[in-house]
C-alpha cells in the first residue's frame, strides 16, 4: 500500500468520524429540545399553582398529616 492510499484512507476516515460525530450531535440536540418542550405545561402548571402550595403544606402540618397523603 502506498502512502497516496495511506492519505487517502486517512481522510476517508475522517470523513466517516466527522459524519458520525454531526449526526450524533444532532439526534442529542433534537432529543434536549423535545426534553425541554415537554416540559413546558408541566412548568407552566407548577409556575400557577406554587402560591398556594404552602397553604396546603400549612394544612397538612396543624392536621399532623404527612404532605405525602394531604
Amino acid at each position: 500500500v502506498g502512502l497516496g492510499e495511506l492519505l487517502e484512507r486517512a481522510a476517508q476516515t475522517s470523513e466517516y468520524i466527522t459524519s458520525l460525530s454531526t449526526a450524533r450531535t444532532n439526534e442529542l440536540v433534537s432529543l434536549v429540545r423535545s426534553l425541554l418542550l415537554s416540559w413546558s405545561d408541566p412548568l407552566l402548571l407548577l409556575s400557577s399553582e406554587a402560591p398556594s402550595l404552602p397553604h396546603v403544606l400549612l394544612r397538612c402540618r396543624a392536621a399532623k398529616m404527612r404532605p405525602d397523603v394531604c
